[in-house]
């Protein structure tokens, strides 16, 4: 019987040391790789290649290709929490930060998309902090016109702001301008540093500046468009979501708030 136990306790410490290396092995990294010049992404340079109006007419794509920081684990252990995934027949933020799920008015702004991307990291910032098992009181609320006009190009007297992009206030945006602003250190800025108004009047360049930056965004997963999936594709995406939710709070990962 000694000699039994002596046996299992023998095989559960190689099946340990078996994991520890194998995760030692995914997640190993060349730490010449992060030295490798990063090149343009090819959308870019043949965006560059346009004449200055065409320019004007595009959306700037992506100046580089987006590494992908999600690493598969072959640990056992994690594969078979991954099969046992399934998806809620309801899920609703209300239920678990209803504080931070306020009511928004663009008004006759076209500044949708701001209100869009930022109440996304408003939630997405609660969550992590309800996950973290800190009360959900704390309300964030950062500035719309701040993303709107920081992300712009034209200011008052003809000034250029040059951290913005080929667009003007009011003409609109996407996802990869917000992303572009929330990951390059130009914001999110606190509602009360710059207030939402009613208007897309040009302003001066100096009213964005010197704004204190209270959240940036150290990394993203954007997930495929799957409207036009089948069920059995749509699932696994699915799964795939609320999996990367049960693991970092939100899908959006890596924020830093202060």
């Amino acid at each position: 019987m000694k000699k039994l136990k002596n046996l299992l306790i023998i095989l559960t410490v190689l099946f340990l040391i078996l994991i520890f290396l194998t995760n030692s092995k995914v997640f190993a990294s060349n730490p010449a790789n992060l030295l490798q010049k990063v090149e343009y992404s090819a959308e870019f340079q043949k965006w560059l290649e346009l004449s200055d109006e065409e320019k004007k007419n595009t959306i700037q794509p992506r100046m580089y290709p987006i590494l992908s920081t999600h690493n598969i684990s072959k640990n056992p252990l994690y594969k078979a929490k991954m099969l046992g995934a399934n998806i809620d027949s309801r899920y609703s933020l209300k239920d678990i930060i209803p504080s931070n799920l306020s009511i928004r008015n663009q008004q006759q702004t076209n500044s949708c998309w701001t209100f869009a991307a930022l109440s996304s990291l408003e939630t997405n910032l609660a969550l992590s902090n309800y996950k973290k098992g800190i009360h959900p009181s704390k309300v964030y609320d950062f500035s719309e016109r701040h993303m709107e006009y920081a992300t712009s190009k034209t200011f008052s007297n003809g000034v250029e702001n040059k951290m913005g992009y080929n667009r003007n206030v009011g003409d609109g945006g996407n996802w990869y301008f917000a992303e572009s602003y929330l990951t390059n250190g130009s914001g999110a800025i606190n509602e009360s540093e710059m207030p939402f108004e009613n208007n897309e009047n040009t302003i001066d360049l100096n009213n964005i500046q010197n704004k204190t930056v209270s959240s940036t965004i150290y990394d993203t997963i954007d997930f495929p468009d799957y409207r036009y999936y089948d069920d059995e594709r749509k699932t696994e995406v699915m799964n795939q979501i609320k999996q990367h939710i049960q693991n970092y709070g939100s899908v959006s990962v890596s924020i830093h708030s202060s």
